[in-house]
């Protein structure tokens, strides 16, 4: 009886052994399975951030935050420039240095699809334009038509990844590069261009007014 009552302590301690084991693997090796289907797909992406010349003007347009791994989220999809359909933008001042107070303005952007997704693609490039408009009135309450221009620059995205809403996503403007009159209230539209690889360009506003700094 001893005898069977040890083998049958020995059977069990292996099971658990087993058990464990096989946890462990499914942890390390495959953790959505333990996470159940959550609707995100994981993707690897060699993008990193870039700078480039801003042409024409003389400006520098900076462009940081891309990530080495994308996260695929409902609403989304991993896609190349032939799915892009549209593009949204998202505008607002940002303090990216050590001193107090707002440098320029982070210019964030989005690429849907012909269904409304976002589409995550990297190792590609898209050629884009900024240009910075005036209000459409100045502080005289006068009317301007055509608005001005208060900056042109260029650049090239090469991930959507890169213009995340993160503190340091996004296209990067400097106030110092805008140049803004004693008559004018301030920044009132932002427009960005984006030439696809596929032929064909698209645009996107944003309106708003940004006082003068």
């Amino acid at each position: 009886m001893e005898i069977m009552e040890n083998n049958n302590i020995i059977v069990i301690l292996l099971l658990v052994v087993i058990i464990a084991g096989g946890g462990y693997i499914l942890l390390v090796k495959y953790p959505p399975l333990l996470a159940g289907d959550s609707g995100v797909q994981y993707v690897t992406s060699s993008a990193q951030p870039t700078s480039s010349d801003s042409g024409l003007s003389g400006e520098n347009v900076y462009i940081t935050g891309a990530s080495s791994i994308d996260y695929v989220y409902a609403g989304e999809t991993i896609g190349t420039t032939s799915d892009i359909k549209s593009l949204d933008i998202y505008a607002k001042p940002l303090d990216w240095d050590e001193n107090l107070g707002n440098d320029g303005i982070a210019i964030h952007f989005t690429f849907y699809d012909a269904y409304g997704r976002k589409v995550i693609f990297s190792e590609t490039s898209i050629s884009t334009q900024i240009t910075v408009y005036s209000p459409s009135i100045d502080i005289y309450g006068r009317t301007v038509s055509p608005r001005k221009i208060f900056y042109k620059g260029y650049t090239t995205i090469t991930s959507s990844d890169e213009g995340s809403n993160t503190p340091y996503g996004g296209i990067r403007i400097p106030y110092s590069s805008i140049k803004i009159s004693s008559d004018d209230y301030g920044i009132g539209q932002i427009k960005m261009s984006a030439s696809l690889p596929t032929g064909g360009t698209m645009e996107a506003y944003e309106n708003f007014l940004w006082p003068k700094t």
